[in-house]
């Protein structure tokens, strides 16, 4: 019998992709303080490094998509991030918004709500200067540390056995119970459309707790994944998930 599993008992949880990204600028405070008070009780959100090595919560390899720069993260200095506008381009209101540090939103969200970090890149230097973060911060409770990577997993464990870490898994794939035990993760989250009842009764059976991601207004989808007694799933349009699903 596999042990008991956090999600075991409880409704569907609703988690803030990016913030909530169909309701205020992505990977911004903005997003992030509009979903706590829908009342949602975690956030996803990504995280890059600046060419000086500080951590930065944004989704592109660049910035200009989500900002008033240009250019690669991995290239600009931290100074210059800094200085940048991430909320114009989704609507005036917004005019202002920075691009969060890691640091600040560890401290500003201290016991507000779980935080679901997603390492972008396949970086083991990236993967070890978060895990120092949650280190310093005793934050292992609250935050789960999630990648597509393998190689963010080995570095991510071999910094500390108390993180709480995410297989995600790409479109059209789904992971066999062996690959992830080797990962040593403790939840996994394959995409929504290739969620069944059958695959999650075999992550549950071997231990893993379940959260999907990919769930873009397609409220057929949402109901039948809300049955599946999985831990959650991340969605952008909070809303719509809202008046299907009750908050966990």
């Amino acid at each position: 019998m596999h042990p008991r599993r956090e999600d075991e008992g409880r409704p569907l949880q609703i988690i803030a992709h990016r913030g909530g990204s169909a309701h205020a600028p992505e990977n911004t405070f903005a997003a992030f303080e509009n979903a706590i008070a829908m009342g949602v009780r975690g956030i996803e959100f990504d995280l890059r490094m600046s060419a000086d090595k500080e951590i930065f919560v944004i989704h592109d390899t660049t910035l200009d998509r989500t900002t008033t720069g240009s250019g690669l993260i991995a290239e600009t200095p931290a100074a210059e991030i800094r200085k940048l506008d991430a909320g114009s381009w989704f609507a005036p209101e917004f005019r202002g918004e920075p691009v969060p540090l890691f640091d600040d939103v560890l401290a500003r969200y201290d016991g507000r709500i779980a935080l679901h970090i997603e390492i972008k890149d396949d970086s083991a230097e990236l993967a070890q200067i978060v895990a120092g973060k949650i280190i310093a911060a005793e934050a292992f409770e609250r935050c789960w540390v999630t990648s597509f990577h393998p190689g963010v997993h080995a570095a991510l464990r071999a910094c500390s056995k108390d993180l709480r870490l995410a297989y995600v898994m790409r479109k059209r794939t789904v992971e066999s119970v062996e690959t992830l035990r080797a990962a040593d993760v403790q939840m996994v989250c394959p995409h929504a459309l290739e969620i069944t009842p059958d695959l999650v009764e075999i992550y549950h059976a071997a231990g893993f707790l379940v959260r999907t991601w990919g769930v873009k207004g397609d409220a057929d989808l949402l109901r039948q994944i809300s049955t599946l007694g999985i831990y959650g799933s991340t969605f952008s349009d909070l809303k719509a998930a809202l008046e299907i699903v009750s908050p966990a």
